[in-house]
């Protein structure tokens, strides 16, 4: 019980560190005029981060999921990457769909806290494009590129959201705010 206790702060703590370290490139990167909520929920569910600036909504969620080794026979490794993939990116993908569908559909989107208490509301018709975004420790590589291959969308018309490494969001933004 005591290891299962440490292993679930470590988890958490790890989290909010992502958390804040994406949070710190985003507002790097925006420098003003946006408004952020992180560790909120909607309807009763935690989210991460959801990052407004403008007429841009980013829904984030922010894994720090370990991969575990892949097993030399390929039929038990596949099974092992595709449910390490479903844990990390598949959840994050039904997390960020959660808020998404708010903007997609127009209604208003109740941020509360953990008891329910509400935080704000927002309009999202106020906002002409939102994103999707997971960001993870750790990359999958090909299928994290082409999330067609493991990914299934809720709509054919759906939009996949982008998974990227930690690393390689803060390279992407770093080299936006240099150009």
């Amino acid at each position: 019980m005591h290891h299962k206790e440490n292993t679930t702060k470590y988890v958490e703590v790890k989290g909010k560190l992502l958390e804040d370290s994406v949070l710190e490139l985003f507002s790097n990167f925006f420098k003003s005029d946006f408004k952020i909520f992180q560790s909120y929920y909607v309807d009763g569910n935690e989210q991460d981060i959801l990052f407004l600036w403008k007429n841009y909504a980013f829904i984030i969620e922010a894994k720090g999921y370990g991969l575990r080794e892949p097993l030399r026979t390929p039929d038990k490794a596949f099974i092992r990457i595709k449910d390490d993939f479903k844990d990390c990116v598949g959840y994050g993908y039904s997390q960020t769909r959660r808020v998404e569908k708010k903007f997609i559909d127009g209604v208003l989107l109740r941020i509360t806290d953990k008891c329910g208490n509400l935080i704000e509301e927002i309009d999202t018709t106020k906002y002409e494009h939102d994103f999707s975004i997971i960001v993870n420790l750790k990359t999958f590589g090909q299928i994290q590129n082409d999330l067609s291959t493991l990914l299934e969308l809720e709509n054919d018309d759906d939009v996949f959201p982008w998974a990227v490494k930690l690393d390689d969001l803060e390279i992407f933004l770093l080299t936006m705010l240099a150009q």
